[in-house]
């Protein structure tokens, strides 16, 4: 009898046997209903006003669609299997392609703001640094699944951690004397901790604990191995072995609450400007007037996993002018603006496996959050796979073979068609009868 070889991942040269998780990157590109998606890893949601022109030149190759992902990475639309290779040189010219052997790697979240808030404990822009650095310098890193997830929180409690594999989480010594940053896996606490200058090892000794623990593994145990979480529980305890520690007793990490849109003083006196991308789009255009902004020398941008733009570091003098250049783009500042927590996955169009407009929808539930004042997270999804979709919701629409399946307050309800969904996601009668206004829009008809 025939026998099948398991499919080893691209990013497997140690051969470690892992199965291909199909995480794109800017080597290896996904297809999509709409074209050849790129992704580019932007450690802490970091950009340069280098990495900003590269990726609107890298767009317009495409069609123009920029989309910042669930973990504060950029991916490029509609692009052609001959646009790779010009791509991937654009990116490492600028700067955002370091390791070509780390390409999918390189996944670390971190607030906007990276300790500048008051509410902050340490500044996290030189751990992210660190710990970046030190991934691209190991060839084994490469073998890391294009899923685990590094974090850096820096004790607001925006970042979270929860849906990390490796947090590095600030916490006070107890001294009051300043802060340390404790080592957390998969959101549980450990009884390791560092200082900043040394903290980045600690991330990166997790990591490698995670490939050895792996590579010792029968290969039939560890085909569908990606992240910590997915460890059994035995092979949990040789990591922890390890790394010579155990989990800590008591509530892990939460899942994080950004930063809300709008003006907000640093610790230093300074501005952050944050403004929503509505359902996490931005154009070319608008990934040039970022641009002007960090090449001017006096802010610097960074992305969010709740799909918005910051620029931090902004004198008095230059608020206005930063808060006009991100409205003029379409962004948002106004907190009650309706698109505070929304989000949808791609589509009809960009997605072979769409079923619905979950994008017209969303966009019709804009109007309706902002009148009703919801800030919630809620995602849309136009298939079961939920891709894009937020580590917490409290208000979802997922679209599948019978129906669209819509969770609210935890109870979950199942509706024929869109229109009846936006129904369901009305918290009063009131709103039920602007609901059916909006659903009719979204069906492109009037309902029965």
């Amino acid at each position: 009898m025939r026998t099948t070889r398991p499919r080893v991942c691209r990013h497997d040269p140690r051969g470690l046997g892992l199965m291909e998780d199909r995480c794109p990157g800017v080597l290896r590109l996904h297809p999509a209903a709409d074209g050849q998606l790129l992704r580019v890893r932007l450690p802490g949601g970091r950009l340069t006003g280098d990495a900003l022109t590269a990726i609107a030149d890298i767009a317009e190759m495409g069609n123009g669609l920029i989309e910042i992902t669930s973990r504060a990475n950029v991916q490029i639309r509609g692009l052609h299997d001959r646009d790779a290779g010009r791509a991937a040189e654009r990116l490492t010219s600028a700067r955002a392609l370091p390791s070509p052997e780390h390409d999918r790697v390189r996944n670390i979240l971190a607030d906007p703001l990276g300790g500048r808030d008051a509410a902050a404990l340490v500044r996290t822009d030189g751990v992210v640094e660190d710990l970046d650095r030190g991934l691209c310098a190991d060839p084994r890193f490469g073998d890391l699944p294009g899923r685990f997830l590094f974090a850096v929180e820096d004790g607001s409690g925006r970042t979270g951690g929860s849906q990390a594999d490796v947090t590095l989480a600030a916490e006070p010594v107890e001294d009051g004397s300043g802060a340390l940053l404790r080592l957390h896996l998969a959101g549980s606490p450990t009884t390791r901790t560092a200082a900043r200058p040394a903290a980045a090892d600690l991330a990166l000794d997790a990591a490698r604990a995670f490939l050895s623990v792996l590579g010792s593994m029968p290969a039939s145990g560890r085909d569908r191995i990606w992240r910590i979480a997915d460890l059994p529980g035995t092979e949990l305890a040789r990591l922890l072995a390890e790394l010579g520690t155990h989990l800590v007793p008591g509530a892990g990490l939460g899942a994080g609450k950004p930063a809300d849109a709008g003006l907000r003083r640093q610790g230093d006196g300074r501005w952050a400007v944050t403004a929503l991308a509505p359902l996490g789009r931005l154009s070319p255009a608008t990934a040039r007037a970022l641009a002007r902004l960090a090449d001017s020398g006096s802010a610097l941008v960074r992305l969010s996993p709740a799909r918005t733009v910051s620029v931090v570091d902004v004198e008095d003098a230059a608020v206005e002018h930063v808060a006009r250049t991100l409205t003029d783009q379409g962004l948002v500042l106004d907190p009650a603006s309706g698109w505070q927590g929304l989000t949808a996955c791609a589509g009809l169009g960009a997605c072979a496996n769409a079923r619905v407009d979950v994008r017209g929808a969303a966009a019709a539930r804009a109007d309706v959050r902002r009148v009703a004042g919801i800030s919630v997270p809620e995602h849309w999804s136009a298939c079961e796979r939920g891709c894009g979709r937020p580590a917490v919701v409290a208000l979802a629409a997922t679209a599948g073979e019978a129906g669209i399946d819509v969770e609210q307050d935890g109870v979950d309800h199942r509706a024929g068609d869109v229109p009846e969904a936006l129904d369901l996601l009305f918290a009063g009668a009131t709103m039920r009868s602007s609901a059916g206004r909006f659903g009719a829009v979204v069906a492109g008809g009037t309902r029965p």
